[in-house]
């Protein structure tokens, strides 16, 4: 491999400085599209019924809270329930959900703002189809554009 001559180390640098001045344009001096919440649905593995509590929370504000009663899952299929209303262009806000049986300071979190796709849908799990952890809630997310097809939005 031949030394690193001062020539050599500014073609590198420049090209790297070019490159990354390219992605810093990518968007052309727009901003990165909106984000979409297509859906945000429940299911529960666990043999109990379960309360879910929803919390959109925008610069420590709650834009949105809602609860759902999900019924148990059986042998065939997990219980099930959807919630409506809820912010479909969540911005930068931070979603927390827990269940009826965690204590308040266990919310489980999903930073919008961190999401770099248009459209997600969220599935909210409790327990697993497995049983192995009844009562434990996960947020499952899609980033599946299919999600927010023939969707209309409101704004938080």
């Amino acid at each position: 491999m031949p030394p690193l001559t001062r020539r050599r180390a500014l073609r590198l640098g420049g090209a790297a400085f070019t490159a990354a001045l390219a992605g810093c344009s990518a968007f052309g001096g727009q901003s990165p599209p909106t984000l979409r919440l297509g859906r945000l649905v429940v299911t529960n593995y666990d043999r109990r019924p379960h309360t879910v509590h929803v919390l959109f929370v925008t610069d420590d504000s709650p834009d949105y809270w809602a609860s759902k009663r999900v019924p148990p899952g059986d042998e065939t299929s997990p219980g099930f329930a959807r919630f409506e209303d809820y912010p479909t262009e969540p911005g930068d806000s931070v979603l927390h959900v827990r269940t009826d049986s965690q204590p308040k300071p266990g919310w489980e979190r999903l930073d919008f703002g961190e999401q770099t796709t248009s459209c997600v849908g969220l599935v909210i799990g409790i327990g697993d189809p497995n049983g192995t952890s009844p009562g434990d809630v996960t947020i499952w997310k899609t980033n599946n554009e299919h999600e927010c097809d023939g969707m209309t939005t409101t704004e938080r």
